[in-house]
């Protein structure tokens, strides 16, 4: 589990070049979050999660593609998925 102090420290460390998206139900609750660093004109992912019920609905899908949209927004023309 990564606690939010690491998540601080990212924050600190990549600025701007850290874009972070998250999808959440419809009470607020956080259903996916995905998370990419900038450099260059490449990304690289380095967050992903997703709820258990995250995962029954494929909120990850929605969060990549808004991550994908707003790295598209910032010129960003490759994007590397860690692998999967």
């Amino acid at each position: 589990m990564t606690s939010p102090d690491h998540f601080r420290r990212l924050v600190e460390r990549f600025g701007s070049r850290l874009v972070v998206a998250k999808v959440e139900g419809p009470n607020g609750e956080l259903r996916a979050l995905r998370g990419a660093i900038i450099t260059g004109g490449c990304a690289f992912e380095i967050l992903a999660s997703a709820s258990i019920e995250g995962r029954k609905q494929y909120s990850s899908h929605a969060a990549l593609w808004t991550l994908a949209n707003e790295l598209s927004r910032r010129g960003i023309t490759k994007y590397d998925l860690g692998g999967i």
